[in-house]
């Protein structure tokens, strides 16, 4: 219980599935620090999925497809094989973000059309759920509704070249928690740890 007070379930979760089930465990408040901030990662980049496919019409060739498939297969087989080899779920955690990485080089390579992300958030979350680990969906949950709107009004005055108000919004969300970030595909948000 006092555990669960200060760190997301999830996060302590994510914690023990880091290391192997027969390796004694260094429990600290730090270590568990550190789980927050990788399991975060991996939140992270389903959230920054979901942006994209909000904001991409853009479909992907067949080619292209079978090409992001054929890659992740590959990490696919990896977390099979670290799972087979005595349930090692510390190999399982790092076959998911060598292809986390692997998807942030195609995402700057360019590889953002709707089914490449969709296929990308669906391998990750899967692979994420054989582990119990519940990625998706859990970014902005809450106040969404009022800081996308918020969002919406700071676009219009940035257009209406209404600097002093975009500015206003930006502290208001800031101070609520809240950062902004302005892409080429639009403003994206999240939540302080």
């Amino acid at each position: 219980k006092d555990v669960f007070a200060k760190f997301d379930p999830m996060v302590v979760r994510f914690f023990i599935l880091s290391n192997h089930y027969r390796s004694p465990i260094n429990y600290s408040d730090q270590e568990l620090g550190g789980a927050r901030e990788a399991f975060s990662r991996i939140t992270t980049f389903i959230t920054d999925l979901d942006f994209l496919l909000k904001q991409t019409k853009e479909s992907a060739p067949k080619i292209e497809r079978k090409d992001i498939q054929e890659e992740l297969a590959g990490y696919q087989e990896k977390f099979t094989a670290a799972m087979d080899d005595d349930f090692n779920t510390a190999g399982a955690v790092a076959a998911i973000f060598e292809a986390i990485k692997f998807c942030r080089k195609a995402l700057d390579d360019g590889e953002v059309e709707k089914e490449s992300l969709e296929i990308m958030k669906k391998t990750v979350v899967d692979l994420c759920s054989v582990l119990g680990l519940i990625v998706a969906g859990r970014g902005e949950r809450g106040a969404g509704r009022e800081v996308e709107h918020l969002i919406e009004e700071r676009e219009r005055a940035r257009q209406n070249k209404d600097f002093r108000r975009s500015d206003e919004i930006r502290k208001q969300l800031n101070e609520q928690g809240i950062e902004l970030e302005d892409t080429p595909y639009g403003t994206k948000w999240k939540t302080r740890a």
